[in-house]
């Protein structure tokens, strides 16, 4: 089972392998527990492929870490109350607003599948380039 939760603008999108691998990676987790962060990185989290190193600051870590233990040990929630869903709402804006928008073309496979942070920023800053010049030129 695939769940996905964004962090800090990020998608990331990890597996439930099961209530076996829960009950193996709780006991590797109490014995190993320096080794922990990496076994979750490399075989729970699908995407982005990232690492610890991937990581400027450990407050986005410690979310990631934390999203990535609760999915291998099954403890998720897939059913969101009205607050999570417009806090969730809230911090994918960027994406939402490149595939409402009547000039973007965008459609919501490209934007939150198949491109990157930088590239989401970007094609919003582009599209506020485009509707300023659009603005201007209506003024003339």
């Amino acid at each position: 089972m695939e769940v996905r939760r964004t962090i800090d603008g990020v998608i990331y999108v990890a597996q439930y392998r099961g209530l076996a691998y829960a009950n193996k990676i709780t006991e590797y987790g109490v014995t190993r527990q320096f080794d922990l962060a990496d076994l979750l990185f490399r075989e729970v989290l699908i995407a982005p492929k990232v690492n610890i190193d991937s990581f400027s600051d450990i407050g986005t870590f410690s979310k990631v870490f934390e999203f990535l233990w609760d999915t291998a040990t099954g403890n998720f929630d897939n059913k969101k109350n009205s607050a999570q869903i417009k806090q969730q709402a809230r911090e994918n804006m960027a994406c939402w607003r490149l595939i409402f928008s009547d000039i973007s073309n965008l459609d919501y496979n490209t934007v939150f599948h198949q491109m990157t942070p930088e590239e989401i920023e970007e094609a919003n800053t582009a599209l506020d380039i485009i509707i300023s010049e659009i603005k201007k030129k209506n003024k003339k």
